[in-house]
C-alpha cells in the first residue's frame, strides 16, 4: 500500500514519467514514510543509484537503470526538507500535505533560514528602562533569534508547553491556518522534549544572565543556573515583576 501511494505521488507530484522511474526510486528505500529520513544528500545518492544501480541480473548482464530527470531530484530534495519540517512540528507526512503546489514555496523558507540574522542584543538594563520594559524587549529578541532547533527561541518561553492539536494546512503553503508564518508555527509547535530544546533553554538562561548580570535582578536568575533552565528563570522574573505567569 505504501509503495503504491508513493508511486502515485512520484508520478503525480514529483514528475516521474512512468511507473518504471518511480519504482527505481522506491527500490532505493524511499517511500512517503521514509522521505524525512533521506535529506538532500540522501536524495542525490538515491537518484544516482536509480540511474546506475550496479550489479548484474539473472542473465549476468549489468542491471540497467532509469533516466531520472534532474527536476525530479530537485523536487524530491524539497519534499524531504518539508517532510523533516513536518516531523519537527508533529504534522503527519502525507501525499496531500506534500502536494507540489504547496511545498514549492519551501525554497523561500530555506533561503530565509540560511540568511537569517538574529536580532540585536536586548537593550541594556537600567533604572531608566525598567525591568518591565526590559522583559518586553527581551521577549522580542527571543522571538527574533534562532536556536539550535531552527525555531526562534520564543518557543522556549511560550505560555503553554504542550504542543497544540494539529490544524489544517493553508492552501498552497506548508504551515497551518493558525499561524502567519513558518516561524510562528515553529514557536507554537516545537517540542520541549529534545536535546535541541535543552541547548536552547540553556541559551535563554545565558541571555538573561548577560542582560542582568550587573543588577540586583540577577538574583532571580541564579536559582536556575545549575540546571541551565532559562524557561524557569524567565517565569520567575515574569511572576516577580508582572505578578502572573505568562
Amino acid at each position: 500500500m505504501n509503495n503504491a501511494a508513493t508511486r502515485t505521488y512520484l508520478q503525480g507530484q514529483m514528475g516521474c514519467a512512468d511507473a518504471a522511474q518511480a519504482n527505481a526510486i522506491i527500490a532505493q528505500g524511499l517511500t512517503l514514510m521514509t522521505l524525512s529520513d533521506f535529506g538532500k544528500a540522501g536524495i542525490k545518492i538515491a537518484c544516482a543509484s536509480a540511474r546506475r544501480p550496479g550489479g548484474v541480473n539473472a542473465e549476468g548482464n549489468p542491471n540497467s537503470g532509469e533516466l531520472i530527470p534532474p527536476i525530479v531530484e530537485e523536487k524530491l530534495k524539497i519534499a524531504t526538507s518539508v517532510a523533516k519540517y513536518f516531523m519537527s512540528v508533529d504534522r503527519p507526512v502525507t501525499a496531500d500535505a506534500l502536494n507540489w503546489n504547496r511545498i514549492k514555496v519551501f525554497r523561500t523558507y530555506e533561503e530565509q533560514q540560511a540568511n537569517w540574522k538574529d536580532a540585536l542584543p536586548p537593550v541594556e538594563y537600567s533604572k531608566e528602562v525598567g525591568i518591565v520594559a526590559w522583559l518586553e524587549n527581551m521577549q522580542e529578541v527571543l522571538t527574533s533569534t534562532l536556536g539550535v532547533s531552527g525555531s526562534p527561541l520564543g518557543y522556549v518561553i511560550r505560555a503553554v508547553v504542550d504542543v497544540p492539536v494539529i490544524d489544517e494546512l493553508r492552501a498552497n503553503t506548508p504551515y497551518g491556518v493558525s499561524y502567519l508564518s513558518f516561524q510562528d508555527e515553529l514557536m507554537a509547535r516545537t517540542a520541549h522534549e529534545s536535546p535541541a530544546y535543552t541547548a536552547d533553554n540553556a541559551k535563554v538562561l545565558l541571555m538573561l544572565k548577560n542582560g542582568l548580570k550587573s543588577t540586583q535582578n540577577i538574583q532571580s536568575v541564579h536559582p536556575f543556573a545549575r540546571d541551565r533552565d532559562g524557561r524557569e528563570a524567565w517565569l520567575a522574573l515574569h511572576v516577580q515583576h508582572l505578578g502572573a505567569a505568562i
